[in-house]
């Protein structure tokens, strides 16, 4: 009785185990992350609910890449770029904010980080974003040395925070806070999806 018990048992684990190996073999689909527009020309971050560009500005979609030359433009034309687009569009086009940009950004992709099928030929450069201030170091300290020895005031600080803003670099995934505005650099516009 026990040895049918232990037969039954070891039975159960093998068919288990062989079930269970069966169920690992199988792949599993990966989550669609983005989706290309039937037109081509866009991609829509799924969970994001984003829709960008597939091309920076400048280039144009031409049915199987993105043809043509970047425009480098500094950071109130991007502005402005943007608001020109949203007004003949009619499509809330704006420029994308760092932790937006970053999302296109795989680094198992190698160098550029970016797939090169859902973005071709995405320049390997700095692309401007809309962030102001993503990470604020607070009020400013008059006290600290470092503040005193680089003679920074509030005052200096405020214009400091106006002449510069926020890009990420499209060849590391590096974001930095004090580029210059007026520095000429990569735009891909974004929207939300409806």
């Amino acid at each position: 009785m026990r040895s049918a018990a232990l037969m039954a048992s070891v039975c159960c684990s093998a068919t288990l185990a062989a079930a269970f190996a069966a169920c690992a073999a199988t792949p599993v689909p990966a989550p669609v992350l983005f989706q290309v527009s039937e037109a081509g020309d866009e991609v829509t971050d799924v969970k994001a609910k984003l829709v960008w560009r597939r091309c920076v500005e400048g280039m144009t979609w031409d049915g199987a890449t993105c043809a043509g030359t970047a425009r480098l433009l500094d950071h109130s034309q991007a502005q402005s770029l943007a608001k020109s687009e949203f007004g003949s569009s009619k499509l809330p086009w704006r420029l994308p904010h760092v932790p937006e940009l970053k999302r296109l950004i795989d680094s198992r992709q190698g160098h550029p980080p970016v797939d090169p099928l859902l973005f071709p030929r995405t320049p390997a450069q700095w692309h401007w974003s809309a962030s102001t201030s993503v990470a604020s170091s607070g009020a400013f300290n008059p006290y600290n040395y470092g503040n005193i020895a680089q003679g920074r005031t509030p005052s200096s600080v405020n214009q400091m925070d106006f002449l510069h803003g926020w890009a990420v670099n499209f060849s590391d995934g590096e974001a930095r806070g004090e580029v210059l505005k007026r520095t000429p650099m990569v735009v891909r516009l974004v929207r939300g999806a409806r």
